[in-house]
């Protein structure tokens, strides 16, 4: 008798622990309920932010290459001097592209690429570093009318690097698009329509009034912004959804 009632306890002493530990658990819970909030609804709109940072680049990207160039162009007597970019030795395509170019004085230079020919206006002085060049390819700049260059042969051809960029005219565009076309813009960066959306730069403000009772999502990128005076500038962007 005393072996089964000594049973019985223990029994009733685990049954005890057991409803213990469940109460402790459904609390554990609750508190993670309470306080901690599930991370779905966060999952989803960090996902919509990184999704409009792809759309706005898709939107706003330009290609880039850019060249370094070697001419012994003295032998001209000319203004001007030309060069041969064999295209499809560098792997560039140059349809519909337009240069920018510097020396290594950083002086600018008036240039114009005509199918694969490079045309480069002579500087006034007859340095060494005159001779090399920093050429900027891209659709966003604005190419000189420059005729009856000479062509020169003793050239070389340094380091090519292709990228995208942001273009400030494009971005310009997709600013005015913000203004005037919301709802269409919206559509073409992808953008459920369940959602709004800001953008701000140093350089544009897309923005609009964000109500009180609603959640923000935000993200920061940090991108270059390719200028048509050549200069290639970093700016923060951050964008907002809610």
């Amino acid at each position: 008798m005393r072996w089964k009632f000594y049973f019985d306890k223990n029994g009733a002493s685990a049954h005890f622990e057991m409803i213990v530990a469940f109460v402790l658990f459904i609390g554990f819970v609750t508190f993670l309920m309470i306080f901690i909030r599930p991370t779905g609804g966060y999952v989803l709109q960090s996902a919509v932010v990184d999704s409009l940072h792809n759309s706005f680049l898709e939107n706003t990207q330009t290609n880039l290459t850019k060249i370094f160039l070697r001419a012994d162009y003295f032998i001209s007597d000319k203004d001007c001097f030309y060069v041969v970019l064999d295209k499809d030795f560098l792997g560039v395509n140059f349809d519909g592209m337009k240069t920018y170019v510097k020396d290594l004085n950083g002086n600018y230079r008036e240039s114009d690429l005509v199918d694969d020919n490079l045309k480069i206006n002579k500087g006034a002085s007859n340095e060494v570093d005159d001779t090399c060049f920093r050429v900027l390819v891209s659709s966003v700049f604005s190419n000189s009318d420059i005729q009856n260059c000479e062509r020169v042969t003793n050239y070389k051809i340094g380091s090519v690097f292709e990228t995208k960029i942001i273009s400030a005219e494009l971005l310009e565009e997709i600013e005015l698009e913000y203004e005037n076309g919301y709802d269409g813009l919206k559509e073409k960066l992808k953008i459920p329509s369940a959602f709004d959306f800001s953008i701000v730069s140093d350089s544009v403000v897309m923005e609009k009034e964000i109500p009180e009772s609603v959640e923000v999502f935000s993200g920061e990128y940090l991108e270059e912004v390719l200028y048509s005076n050549g200069e290639i500038i970093n700016e923060r962007f951050v964008m907002k959804i809610w």
